[in-house]
């Protein structure tokens, strides 16, 4: 289900922020479509994500999809981002 998941609200780029300013600017931000509540109740989610920084965008979108009675979420991503010191 690509379209799953909506960004209801622009954010501001989320580049350099740490991980609270990121939960910061995407609290109630991303959303489950209506057409697919009934398609997810009681199911197994799987986010797929690019690359992962903080992980605030994951937590954001798993938040979503557990307001509607999933079973569970997992999340895959193909990179880690690390901090430079």
């Amino acid at each position: 289900m690509p379209f799953l998941l909506n960004r209801r609200r622009r954010t501001p780029p989320l580049f350099g922020l740490d991980l609270e300013a990121r939960k910061a600017c995407l609290e109630k931000a991303i959303v489950v479509r209506k057409r697919y509540v009934p398609a997810i109740e009681g199911r197994n989610i799987v986010l797929v994500d690019d690359v992962m920084t903080t992980g605030a965008t994951l937590s954001a979108a798993t938040e979503a999809c557990l307001l509607h009675n999933v079973a569970s979420v997992q999340a895959v991503f193909l990179a880690r981002a690390i901090k430079n010191d």
